[in-house]
Order: structure tokens, then sequence, then C-alpha cells
């Protein structure tokens, strides 16, 4: 890195122009000047601008770096869970009730009406939050890269809450649909007692795409993701992907595989090495879980020492990181566990 040329940006722009124009740079990854600036780097960088301007900098750096940890990590149930932006504390999911479609309208004859509100479903959105601190330590011996370190972490760690949130509400972490009940009970024809197997997986396609609405007429479920647990996710590749019927010593046709199922591994189902729960879809849209996202994640800086704590606590900078959601069910008829 040239912390000359640095320096002479600095001056030959002044402290605001070239706050705004390193902001720039440090979003581009092809003119970034800090992307890979070494502790050496930083307290060049430091003798070089003014103080205020430093933490800037090192700020900018450290939120990038969140930023990075956070897209690095995938959310393995992303895909089930589709977002609806949310402005409220408290989300109410309204139902309907009435008929299920059209119905035929004879001449001179009133139109049937569905209420709207006569059910609803109501979830609280979380707030979930994290710091990182740059201390006078940190900067007086040049410890600067281990707090990005950190950053990227810290990034990584939003997106895991995010996962986790999701492999919850997927397993029914004490979601209620609109009759008060959990989401897999007996009374929802979505839940089985049966080890994943070939003909327990082929129980619970049947049983999902026979789902109806409340007048007895069929939902159009389409069966499409198989999450299991880490203990089950070769046996369930076996299953789907296999040509011939596996576990057999017959030639029959693994039909398995024409259902287009993907499998997908929860690693935060860890209290039990049985479960397994089918997924599916409406023509292609998801219907049964949702994201609710009142904030997706923000990273704010503060000068450290013009507050209190930072100056008991001798810290220079602190970054605080926040999202706020939820993840839950909204129609149990598009999930079937085969089995707790």
């Amino acid at each position: 890195m040239n912390i000359f040329k640095i320096k002479d940006l600095y001056e030959s722009l002044g402290k605001e122009k070239f706050t705004k124009e390193i902001d720039r740079r440090i979003k581009d990854p092809d003119i970034c000047l800090l992307k890979d600036a070494s502790d050496r780097d930083w307290h060049g960088i430091r003798e070089a601008v003014d103080s205020g301007t430093f933490v800037h900098l090192i700020g900018s750096r450290v939120a990038l770096k969140v930023r990075e940890g956070y897209e690095l990590v995938k959310n393995p149930l992303e895909m089930i869970f589709p977002v609806e932006p949310s402005s409220l504390k408290k989300e109410t999911v309204i139902g309907m009730t009435g008929p299920a479609g059209l119905e035929e309208v004879k001449e001179g004859m009133n139109y049937e009406a569905k209420g709207i509100g006569e059910l609803k479903l109501e979830y609280d959105n979380t707030k979930y939050g994290e710091l990182v601190e740059i201390t006078w330590e940190t900067i007086k011996f040049d410890r600067y890269n281990a707090v990005i370190k950190v950053a990227g972490r810290v990034g990584e760690d939003a997106k895991l809450k995010e996962a986790e949130l999701a492999a919850a509400a997927l397993l029914d972490s004490g979601d209620t649909g609109y009759d008060g009940s959990g989401i897999y009970v007996s009374g929802h024809s979505n839940l089985g007692t049966t080890a994943l197997a070939t003909a327990a997986l082929e129980t619970v396609i049947t049983a999902m795409r026979e789902q109806t609405d409340d007048d007895d007429k069929p939902i159009m479920v389409t069966p499409k993701w198989l999450c299991v647990c880490e203990d089950l996710r070769i046996p369930a590749l076996k299953l789907i992907k296999s040509i011939l019927e596996p576990g057999t010593i017959e030639n029959d046709v693994n039909i398995l595989r024409e259902e287009g199922l993907e499998v997908v591994s929860v690693p935060f189902w860890t209290s039990t090495n049985t479960t397994w729960i089918v997924v599916g879809t409406k023509m292609g849209a998801n219907r049964g879980f949702v994201k609710n996202e009142v904030l997706p994640i923000e990273i704010y800086t503060r000068r450290g020492q013009n507050t209190d704590e930072g100056f008991r606590r001798d810290i220079e900078a602190s970054w605080k990181v926040r999202l706020m959601c939820n993840y839950h069910c909204e129609d149990y008829k598009y999930a079937y566990k085969g089995k707790a």
C-alpha cells in the first residue's frame, strides 16, 4: 500500500471530500485502497490523517468486512422463507374464510363473499445485535486487522442467527396455526412417526399432494425440499438420487428421482438424529413459511471517546450491527414432518 498516495489524496481533497472518496473506493473492490492493508499500513494511515478521519476510515473497513462476512455464509433454508418487508413490532397475518374458489353464479343470484379478518395470526418481530469495539490499546499497539477479522465473524454470526431462527421455525418452535394448534399435529394430516425410507417418503409425498382447503378442494401442493438433520443427509441423498431403488436387490427404478426433491441439510437440528421434514410449494410459489424483515443487517459507527462509557473504558470507536426479523409458518399444509 502506498501511504504517500493516501496522504496526498487527503491533503489535496480536504477532510470532507477525502472521506467521501475513500467511502466510494472502499465499496469498489477494484480501487479499494484499504482492502489488503496490514497493521503497519494502518499505522501509516493514522500518521497521515487526523484522528477523526482515521476512525472513519477503519470504521468503513469494519462495516464492509461485516457485510462480507454476512454474505459469505449461506442460510440453507433461505429459499423456503421468502422475505416480506414489515414495519411493525407485532405482525398480524389476516386469514380468509368462506368459499375457497370461484363458484357458479346463476342469473340474478348473489355472489358469495369471503370474509376477511375472522382468522388471524400474530408474531413478534425481534431485534438482534452485536457490538465491535476498538480500544485505545488496539490503536496504540497497531492491532487493527484483529478487529477487522472480528468484524467479519460478526457478519457471519448475523447470517448464522437468521439460519438458526429459520431452522427453529421449520421444526416448529411454538408456532401455532389459525386453529391454535402447532404446525405438525395429527389433525393437520402432516405428522408421521416413521424413519426416513423409500416407503415413508412416498407416503409423505402422496399425503402432501392430497392436502385440501376448507372446502375439501385440492390446493395443488408440490413437494420440493427434503429437509433433514446432518445424520440423515447421506441416506436422504441415496433415497432420491439413486438410479435403482436403494437398499434392495431388485432392479426396480427409483421413482423418487422423478419427484424433483432437493435435499437440504439443517445443521441446527442437533437435538435429534431422526428429524426429516418435506416442504412444498404451490405451482412454484412458497406459501407455507415467511421471513418478516423489519431491518436488514445495518451497521452504525460511533466515536467512543465522545461517550461516558467510551471515556471510562478507553473505547476509541464502536460499531453496532443489528437486524430485526421473524421466521414463522403461515400455512401448515405445505409442510409434513415425517418423524420428530
